[in-house]
């Protein structure tokens, strides 16, 4: 198999092996990236924020 084609089924393994942490509770306000896109360590991907003041 080619070396780029393993590289991208192991980054989609650990993707889906992943567990992403919200400090709160809350509705997710911002998305920082698209499918296709490429992402940087320490990107900003998702905002979450409360939506109690919502009324």
């Amino acid at each position: 198999m080619d070396l780029g084609l393993q590289e991208v089924a192991q980054a989609k393994e650990r993707l889906d092996l992943a567990t992403f942490v919200a400090e709160r509770n809350g509705v997710v306000l911002f998305v920082g990236a698209e499918k296709g896109n490429r992402v940087m360590e320490g990107s900003r991907l998702i905002v979450v924020g409360s939506d109690s003041d919502w009324r």
